[in-house]
């Protein structure tokens, strides 16, 4: 404290108090929490002169969650604003904050930020901070997992006297709640507070807004917007209710309800003449024209899961620059980067795909894409990523809508209406019951899509690779490649 009223009472400059304490800490990070930084961008861009290559992580939350939380810790007081809504200058204050952040971050190099939302870090806390501290190049200690355990610097500089800084909920909570990532859906009342700015800096940052009340003032007033461009308007009452296929309600019984999977594919490139975003980010989007799958969200419905199609997905890809980087680190910050893209994926808004691009050498690359399983499988990610390429090479071709998809889907709900499935399943019960039977390969030689007694060999019996065959089994069928 002596030397604090040192610096008052000399009036140091901030940026010599900053420079002083990175002198003491001799190489390790100096941290400066001090969220109203935000409400003044210009304060912002000095973080780039009082520091040198400072590295920024931005932690944001679902706007009606932030915005409960001002009103409840009566931000308006804290601040000495008076105001007859403190829902509106919360909401005032979550744009603004938010808005200089991200305007701020557009010109800061990737290597020295981090995008984390509040929602995965409670409900994914290892995985987040291994990220973290793999991003910052520290050791990950199992203590990040606990945060309120002990003291760890809850007192406030007058010990007995005055209160702690910081968050007054701090000391409420005894460990992380990953429940806390749905607070915000419980405060749909409040949707109308929100303007069209914030619902779309909300999707900017990866919110959805997709099946809620459609009829809120907010949700007119975008509609208003839409007009005045020309644009038809749709909800979801105007959309076609797309049934599950088979593959989707499987995954959602055995994996719950928002299973995190992605399927991941790397390639390594070699551009001589390096690589060309924004001739990427295009070829992505006629992937996305070309695939309707790829446009397709999943919304939950009297307790049923649906899906829906996006009209616009927003195309997003991530660049990195790994130049410099020995080939064990280049690997490390290879899987960060898949962990992040996969952690990215989030089933209510479309496209459930991601694509990133590192750059190591000075014509090297390493393109990673990453598809989510409810709408693909391996093979089907070979035949995105091949679109994606193509289009990128060949930039003239006019991306076509690819209905393939969809028809197998439905060949595919036809045939489970159908008695073929259960003939079937009569047939190999019989075949499975009380005897070693050999395995079947489907080579689709038959009169439908599945095996028949025709093409029923293998090299192996159900007895040794351990199936009783004394069990009757109505959902057995295997295919092997």
């Amino acid at each position: 404290m002596e030397k604090v009223n040192e610096f008052v009472r000399d009036e140091l400059p901030v940026e010599k108090a900053y420079q002083m304490l990175q002198t003491l800490t001799k190489g390790c990070y100096v941290v400066d929490k001090t969220p109203p930084y935000a409400l003044d961008i210009e304060t912002l861009y000095r973080a780039e002169i009082v520091s040198e290559n400072p590295f920024y992580l931005f932690l944001f939350r679902h706007p009606l969650s932030v915005i409960e939380s001002l009103v409840r810790n009566r931000f308006d007081k804290m601040m000495g604003i008076r105001c007859d809504d403190p829902w509106a200058l919360g909401e005032q204050a979550w744009q603004k904050m938010n808005r200089n952040i991200v305007k701020f971050l557009s010109g800061i190099p990737y290597e020295r930020q981090m995008q984390i939302r509040f929602e995965d870090l409670v409900q994914s806390p290892e995985i987040i901070m291994r990220n973290i501290c793999s991003r910052l190049n520290i050791n990950f200690e199992e203590a990040m997992l606990y945060p309120y355990d002990g003291e760890r610097m809850t007192h406030s500089l007058h010990r007995g006297v005055s209160l702690s800084a910081g968050d007054p909920n701090f000391l409420t909570h005894k460990a992380i709640d990953p429940k806390l990532a749905n607070a915000w859906q419980k405060h749909l009342d409040k949707l109308d507070i929100l303007t069209p700015e914030s619902i779309s800096l909300a999707e900017e940052l990866g919110y959805s807004f997709n099946g809620l009340n459609q009829s809120s003032a907010i949700f007119k007033s975008l509609d208003s917007e839409k007009m005045k461009n020309g644009e038809p308007i749709k909800t979801e009452k105007d959309l076609k209710k797309i049934e599950l296929s088979l593959p989707q309600r499987s995954i959602f019984k055995r994996m719950g309800t928002d299973p995190l999977w992605g399927i991941a594919q790397h390639h390594a490139l070699n551009m001589e003449d390096g690589l060309d975003l924004e001739r990427l980010k295009n070829s992505f989007k006629k992937v996305i024209q070309k695939h309707p799958v790829l446009r397709r969200y999943f919304t939950p419905e009297r307790g049923e899961w649906i899906q829906y199609e996006q009209e616009s997905p927003v195309e997003r890809i991530d660049f990195y620059d790994l130049t410099g980087l020995d080939e064990e680190e280049r690997k490390k910050r290879l899987s960060v980067i898949e962990q992040e893209l996969i952690a990215d994926l989030k089933i209510d808004s479309a496209p459930l795909m991601r694509v990133a691009v590192a750059q190591y050498e000075k014509s090297k690359y390493e393109l990673i894409i990453l598809t989510h399983m409810l709408i693909t499988d391996g093979l089907t990610s070979l035949l995105l990523n091949k679109d994606l390429l193509d289009f990128y090479w060949h930039p003239e071709k006019i991306s076509q809508n690819d209905s393939r998809y969809d028809s197998y889907v439905k060949e595919v709900a036809d045939l489970e209406k159908s008695e073929v499935l259960k003939d079937h399943r009569e047939f190999w019960n019989k075949q499975v019951l009380g005897q070693p039977m050999m395995c079947p390969i489907d080579k689709s030689d038959g009169p439908d899509i599945i095996s028949s007694e025709k093409v029923f060999v293998s090299k192996f019996t159900f007895h040794n690779i351990g199936i009783d065959t004394e069990v009757k089994r109505n959902k057995f069928f295997i295919t092997l490649w």
